[in-house]
């Protein structure tokens, strides 16, 4: 999705969808999100997931720490 390939009604559908102040709950903007976009779209082009393969990869790691 990030190359761009939504089209353009989905995307103005899905942001209709989400301006309604029954979808403000995050499980209903799931649910907004699986009804209007196709599962295809989820998915890694070969082109992109051979461009990552070579790439180097960054881990970031965190910790929340609590005082008692």
């Amino acid at each position: 999705m990030e190359d761009g390939s939504l089209p353009k009604a989905t995307a103005k559908k899905v942001a209709a969808a989400l301006k309604k102040p029954e979808n403000m709950q995050p499980l209903k903007v799931l649910a907004v999100l699986r009804r209007d976009i196709k599962y295809e779209f989820f998915q890694t082009s070969p082109i992109a997931h051979a461009s990552q393969a070579l790439a180097p990869r960054e881990v970031i790691l965190s910790s929340y720490l609590v005082q008692s």
